[in-house]
């Protein structure tokens, strides 16, 4: 299920407007422990312990978008880029990030830079990757931005 050339993934494309497709559902009801009507992969019952297993649809969007901010965070604060903008920039063409947010960077801001620092900071108690880079951990406890206006 690779998306629109096998005509199925998280969309059907059968009609003009592609729809939700219901198997996906089917086969997360599989991973979330629940047979009835549970299509795909067979999980075994200790792997639906894992807390990762359990996120809402919030907390999976969170963890995808904080990656994202956090890594666009670092190519500034490593000079791999001159300035926040083309982070930005870079991640919405590159990555596809959605341009009406601005670039990770930008979401960054609007969400509140202490809530995204606090928030990784609770998911690297489980998983490393998630540690917020300096530039970040700076600008909530400074109260500046990387975008000054």
């Amino acid at each position: 299920m690779i998306g629109r050339n096998t005509v199925a993934g998280f969309y059907k494309y059968e009609a003009k407007m592609p729809e939700p497709n219901d198997s996906l559902i089917k086969w997360r009801r599989g991973l979330h422990g629940d047979p009835e009507g549970a299509e795909g992969p067979i999980i075994p019952p200790e792997m639906h312990r894992d807390p990762r297993l359990r996120l809402s649809e919030e907390e999976l969007a969170h963890r995808l978008i904080f990656l994202m901010l956090n890594e666009a965070a670092r190519c500034v604060e490593e000079k791999v880029v001159d300035l926040p903008e083309d982070a930005d920039y870079g991640m919405i063409l590159g990555t596809g990030f959605a341009p009406f947010r601005g670039g990770p960077l930008r979401f960054a801001e609007h969400f509140g830079l202490n809530k995204v620092v606090d928030e990784l900071e609770r998911l690297a108690q489980s998983e490393e990757k998630f540690s917020p880079c300096e530039i970040l951990r700076k600008h909530a406890r400074d109260g500046t931005k990387f975008y000054e206006n």
